[in-house]
């Protein structure tokens, strides 16, 4: 039942963080917004890392693909 909870959890975190950056660009005055925040996704996956369902390198890059998916402004 954990296995599933995390396999859950991380395939979220996956969705989430795949649309993530391109969820600040603008485009004909239409915006897209996470419904998490950073922070939360950074919780959920040290949560899913502490119980061994990622390994280092997963970690590793999710991590970064989660600080890297910040807003940055449009020219």
């Amino acid at each position: 039942m954990k296995t599933r909870r995390i396999t859950w959890i991380l395939a979220a975190l996956s969705v989430t963080t795949a649309f993530a950056g391109s969820g600040c660009v603008m485009f004909n005055r239409v915006a897209m917004t996470k419904t998490t925040t950073t922070g939360q996704e950074l919780v959920d996956l040290q949560t899913a890392n502490n119980k061994g369902a990622l390994t280092p390198e997963e970690y590793a890059r999710l991590k970064k693909a989660i600080l890297d998916s910040g807003c940055k402004p449009v020219p």
